[in-house]
């Protein structure tokens, strides 16, 4: 899957507009970016739009907001 580039971009960039990336991973449907921002944290679904036919730079992102795990 494409998305390490933008997941990588973003780890950089993100914390500028205060929001932490502590750590991004890849998952069989794409890519798990977590983000922090004061208590609230929450993971950014980064995956391949399925209607981009041959154009990988066209992502989905999806929030995944789940209850706290430990």
């Amino acid at each position: 899957m494409y998305g390490k580039a933008l997941c990588t971009y973003l780890q950089e960039h993100l914390p500028r507009a205060g929001v932490n990336v502590p750590f991004f991973c890849n998952e069989d449907w794409g890519w798990w970016l977590k983000v922090e921002r004061g208590g609230f944290k929450m993971a950014l679904c980064l995956y391949s739009d399925p209607d981009a036919e041959g154009n990988p730079e066209r992502y989905g992102l999806m929030p995944s907001i789940q209850k706290e795990t430990k």
